[in-house]
């Protein structure tokens, strides 16, 4: 069965009111003990068999094993979807779920709307039950969660967009969920909760929803300051990631910016311009002189190149610039695992010299589990290379125009077909071709994210024409109004 995504919230919703659910096979009173839910945070791995945006991720289940080995792994609490029509679950799910494991926390996740729905958790077993503030108004948000505190279960609190933050405002939920897909698209973005975390300013213990797959991933709610994380998915389907995954909660690291100041500068994007201002990373600096001109004229980031190329900047550099505000990229080939990194660049990244590091090339895969904040750059000749960036674990992708043999600075650009069916299934981060000449056609025909802009700002290679730069900047403050505010 498929289903249209626009309209499948509130298929739901309203088959969950007009439905009565069968409780004759659950016991009149609780008969297994109340453990207390992540109260230092951790993961949440699911039992989940389907879903509308997804289909079937593993129909054959079984909720005890799987959640058995769940708790093997490290799992803070079990998530049991139970509800059946859309996603395949049932309350006799959680109740084989917490008989197998009553000291373990169990988190009944479904579309609650009244407070008979949070008396069937209780009994069923549940330790504590999702709200989501979309489905609900504040009263209803408010009685629900008091009904449940009377029970001794615990109310994740779901909210996917800034207006269900102020929702929850009053009540201040002990815990708090962010949801990085989108409700009335289904559209993941892993940077959603990112920027709606900073919009929690009352003590909560934070769990970042959806998206997650792989380690690198999970770094993200780890910089983001998450407290824990839910799997659903990737934990049905890739169970053997859980223990690594597990490890980014129990050791304690050092808190990267690059994925939070993005985050926080485009989502959501407030403004009055019929074209918003993108991001603007100005790569290929390999001198002091240009790297400051390109940032007092609104560079959001500056890019050097490590590897082969007519642009490659030095170590010392890097270290001379280390209070210029603006986040630095270190550009490197891609990779197969993280220790083909060169010494220099992991140097830079360790010392907090570079914010972030971009993946050049189409040779190579990279690897799913890569500690450092990162994006992958990719030169895209036909369709099929769009369809391949869904492997790619990062939550941006630039796409490059393709030229055999070269990985970037080409001055080429992208086919304006691509570019276009891009932006309908990703962010747009744009690099190839992009001059002071064509700035404004871009930004009126693809509204970028993130613009990348090299050779189209040079007098020769590697080195920047400031006359160039200083034009390029009032180009588009004069199409998109003035800078707003700094990542740094």
């Amino acid at each position: 069965m498929t289903y249209n995504k626009h309209d499948i919230l509130h298929e739901i919703i309203a088959q969950k009111r007009s439905r009565t659910i069968s409780t004759t096979h659950l016991p009149l009173s609780r008969t297994t003990p109340l453990a207390p839910f992540i109260p230092q945070g951790g993961i949440i791995c699911e039992i989940k068999r389907h879903s509308p945006s997804r289909g079937t991720i593993k129909e054959d289940l079984h909720p005890v094993q799987q959640a058995n080995y769940y708790h093997t792994q490290g799992a803070a609490a079990i998530s049991v979807l139970t509800e059946p029509h859309y996603f395949h679950g049932s309350l006799d799910d959680l109740v084989q779920v917490k008989k197998a494991l009553p000291h373990c926390a169990i988190l009944r996740k479904d579309f609650l709307l009244t407070k008979e729905d949070i008396d069937i958790s209780w009994r069923a077993g549940a330790d504590a039950v999702l709200l989501i503030a979309s489905i609900l108004n504040k009263d209803e948000l408010s009685t629900l969660s008091q009904y449940a505190d009377t029970l001794g279960l615990a109310v994740l609190t779901e909210a996917h967009t800034l207006e269900d933050i102020k929702k929850c405002r009053d009540l201040q939920p002990t815990y708090m969920g962010i949801n990085a897909r989108n409700l009335h698209n289904f559209k993941i973005d892993l940077l959603t909760p990112l920027a709606l975390r900073k919009q929690i300013d009352w003590q909560a213990i934070t769990v970042f929803e959806s998206g997650i797959t792989s380690y690198s991933e999970a770094l993200l709610a780890y910089h983001g300051n998450f407290d824990a994380l839910l799997i659903g998915e990737a934990a049905v389907k890739h169970p053997q990631r859980i223990a690594r995954i597990h490890t980014v909660f129990s050791t304690k690291r050092k808190k990267r910016v690059f994925w939070n100041s993005i985050a926080q500068s485009i989502i959501p994007q407030q403004n009055n311009h019929t074209t918003p201002r993108p991001l603007i990373k100005v790569c290929g600096i390999t001198n002091e002189q240009d790297a400051w001109v390109s940032v007092e004229a609104g560079a959001d980031l500056i890019g050097f190149v490590f590897a082969p190329s007519k642009r490659r900047a030095n170590e010392t550099l890097l270290y001379n610039l280390k209070e210029i505000p603006a986040l630095k990229v270190a550009i490197v080939d891609s990779c197969v695992n993280d220790n083909s990194i060169s010494p220099q660049v992991d140097a830079l990244w360790k010392e907090n010299i570079i914010d972030a590091i971009q993946f050049h090339g189409n040779d190579t895969p990279l690897c799913y589990d890569n500690f450092y904040p990162f994006y992958r750059a990719y030169n895209i000749a036909t369709r099929d290379d769009i369809t391949a960036i869904k492997d790619f674990y990062c939550p941006r992708i630039l796409i490059d125009a393709y030229v055999k043999g070269e990985k970037g600075g080409t001055g080429k650009q992208i086919d304006p077909q691509l570019v276009k069916e891009m932006r309908q299934h990703f962010p747009l981060w744009l690099a190839g071709g992009i001059t002071p000449d064509n700035i404004q056609k871009i930004l009126s025909n693809f509204h970028p994210e993130l613009i990348d802009i090299s050779s189209g700002l040079e007098k020769s290679p590697g080195k920047k024409d400031h006359k160039k730069i200083k034009q390029f900047f009032n180009l588009v403050t004069n199409i998109c109004g003035k800078k707003e505010r700094s990542l740094v």
